[in-house]
């Protein structure tokens, strides 16, 4: 597989876990992706990393914990570890 950096955060939040908890931290992955875009060629919708590898946002599901109990679920399921 080609390398790849993975920027983002995870959906859930828990109550006064702080301001940018959350769903910020995938928002901010694509405001990332759209700042570092270059132009691909002579269309005006085709874009392309400025980085020889790709970048890719992620948004976790249930990293808390609270919906199954059991903690970084999402995480753990990219990282081949979830059981």
């Amino acid at each position: 597989a080609a390398p790849a950096l993975l920027i983002g955060s995870h959906l859930d939040t828990v109550p006064d876990a702080g301001r940018y908890d959350g769903i910020v931290g995938v928002l901010m992955g694509l405001e990332i992706v759209r700042l570092l875009r270059v132009p691909a060629g002579d269309s005006d919708s085709a874009w392309r990393s400025p980085f020889p590898f790709a970048i890719e946002v992620v948004a976790f599901s249930d990293e808390e914990g609270t919906r199954f109990g059991k903690a970084l679920l999402g995480s753990s399921a990219v990282a081949g570890l979830w059981n």
